[in-house]
Order: C-alpha cells, then sequence, then structure tokens
C-alpha cells in the first residue's frame, strides 16, 4: 500500500495518494505522514491547515527533517495556521540539527534569536 501511495502521489493522484497513505501514516509511517501534511498543506487535497499540522508533527516529532521544515515554513509564514514564530524557529533549528541545508540557510540568513525570526 505504502508503495502505490507514493506511486500515486508521484503520478499527482492526489486523492489516491491520500486513501492509500493515511492508513500507512496512521501506523506511524513518517514518509507517508510527511506527504499527506504537505498536501493538506498546499492544497493537493482540499487544504486543511489543522490536517497539515497533525500529520507534520508526528512525521517531525519522528525526525523526518523535511517535516521539521515544512513545519517551520507553515509557522513562520502564516499559511494555513497562525504565524509563531517561537514555533517556527523550533522546528527550523531542528531541521538545522538534522542536517536540512534549506533550514540551515535560512537560520544563517536570519541569524535569529527564539522569537525573532
Amino acid at each position: 500500500m505504502l508503495s502505490k501511495g507514493f506511486q500515486a502521489y508521484d503520478e499527482k493522484d492526489f486523492a489516491r495518494a491520500n486513501a492509500l497513505l493515511t492508513p500507512v501514516a496512521f501506523l506511524g509511517n513518517h514518509g507517508a505522514q510527511t506527504i499527506l501534511g504537505s498536501m493538506y498543506a498546499i492544497g493537493s487535497v482540499p487544504q486543511d491547515g489543522e490536517k497539515a499540522v497533525y500529520w507534520l508533527e508526528r512525521a517531525a516529532s519522528g525526525g523526518t527533517t523535511q517535516a521539521q521544515m515544512m513545519l517551520g515554513a507553515l509557522y513562520l509564514t502564516g499559511v494555513v495556521v497562525a504565524r509563531d514564530t517561537d514555533k517556527a524557529q523550533l522546528w527550523i533549528e531542528r531541521a538545522a540539527e538534522g542536517g536540512d541545508i534549506e533550514a540551515k540557510r535560512l537560520l544563517r540568513s536570519f541569524q535569529p534569536k527564539r522569537g525573532q525570526i
């Protein structure tokens, strides 16, 4: 089911990807959680900030740097969730600590202190 879900996502069949990946995400697969979160954040399926954060937080808490960076970006920009610079910085820092190059670049460019990005 997982590989078929990823394939559906790659083929831009987002409704099918959602249907296939949701059960796997509930079982704790961080890749499925990250994709679901991104689809809800950007509107590949009906846009839903609550569901985007739900899935991205699960993947991010499991150490998925891509999900950490996405969460940080959502909180930083205030897209689909309320803007929260403290949460943005927390998740971007975690992504950077995990080796995410984009997160490292973002932190260097802002050189933020907690609550100031």
